[in-house]
């Protein structure tokens, strides 16, 4: 009877073996990969990853759902993915404007973005945005408006998509630059910029074409500058910042980061799906319609190299504008 238990005992563990050996051996990814997505659906961000999962379930051979968890200026869902097992099947989407914030915001508690994710790869570029103005404005060209901000200071107000978020950086940058004083009316994403330009709580405010084109064609908001390097298609008549004399800020940039301790291999297999997946007839599309543009590399390393240059030209930023800019 000894015999007999010890030799089922040893099956069993073999076929427990076997089975691991099996799990290990299967070809990654075997299950449906998750993309924690801390904006808002809808925004660049948003359209962005959703677009190129479509692409990547091809590429991969399995669904890749995009869950929403916005909040914080994407912080609820680095929490989420700092918890999440580094096994390649949770993943960050990240973008600049949290970028930038997680920098200026690291906490006693012991988060800091930099130290718990790394790097899978960028996705787009942009969209730059544009300085909007209400149609009162007595300013129709954006040296009016420099004029007029400095013979009225902290009377007019400006809105951003929130405290310490990119679009907030490029107008105390621009407000510095230009030697004038407006009073920051944060809010919550472009949408509420573009409400509060509409109510006329603010009397300019940044955001993308995408956002604010209906009222730009009625006439009820003006463009008073592109943002950029590059003028925006639908408005080639209007002059970037670089044209006007004043440097852009951070570029604008989506992309995917993992759990540190994420295996190599993973990183690799999703950095080249990713890559391709940014060549596609559906991202192509998506360029056209939204003035965003791919970042395309050739290697995971040169992801690495990137997303530590980005981080080091947000610390550049900060150190011109200050740890507490208004």
């Amino acid at each position: 009877m000894e015999r007999t238990a010890i030799r089922r005992l040893l099956l069993l563990a073999f076929g427990a073996l076997l089975a691991a050996t099996s799990a290990i051996a299967q070809p990654y990814p075997s299950q449906p990969i998750r993309f924690v997505n801390g904006f808002a659906a809808g925004g660049a961000t948003d359209v962005a990853f959703r677009t190129l999962a479509e692409d990547l379930r091809i590429i991969l051979g399995q669904s890749v759902i995009n869950e929403n968890k916005a909040g914080a200026n994407g912080r609820i869902a680095q929490e989420e993915v700092a918890r999440a097992k580094p096994d390649g099947y949770t993943f960050l989407v990240h973008n600049s404007s949290a970028a930038s914030a997680a920098i200026l915001t690291k906490d006693k508690s012991g988060f800091d973005p930099e130290k718990m994710f790394v790097v899978v790869s960028p996705a787009t570029g942009g969209p730059w945005g544009v300085l909007a103005a209400v149609k009162e404005l007595p300013a129709a060209t954006f040296q009016e408006f420099v004029a007029y901000a400095k013979a009225n200071p902290n009377k007019l107000r400006y809105a951003s998509s929130g405290a310490l978020t990119g679009p907030h950086f490029d107008m105390v940058l621009l407000m510095k630059r230009a030697g004038i004083e407006l009073v920051h009316l944060p809010q919550r994403g472009a949408g509420g910029t573009l409400t509060a330009l509409n109510n006329r709580d603010a009397h300019v405010g940044t955001a993308t074409m995408a956002t604010l084109t209906a009222q730009v064609q009625s006439g009820d908001l003006k463009v008073l500058a592109a943002l950029g390097p590059q003028r925006v298609q639908s408005l080639p008549e209007v002059p970037t910042l670089p044209e006007l004399g004043f440097p852009t800020g951070n570029p604008l940039w989506h992309a995917l980061y993992a759990p540190l301790g994420t295996p190599q291999p993973i990183l690799d297999t999703m950095f080249n799906a990713i890559q391709k997946a940014l060549k596609s007839e559906r991202m192509q599309e998506l360029y056209k319609r939204s003035e965003m543009w791919p970042i395309e590399l050739k290697s995971h390393a040169e992801a690495q190299e990137w997303s530590r240059t980005s981080l080091d030209n947000f610390r550049k930023v900060i150190a011109e504008v200050g740890e507490n800019p208004k």
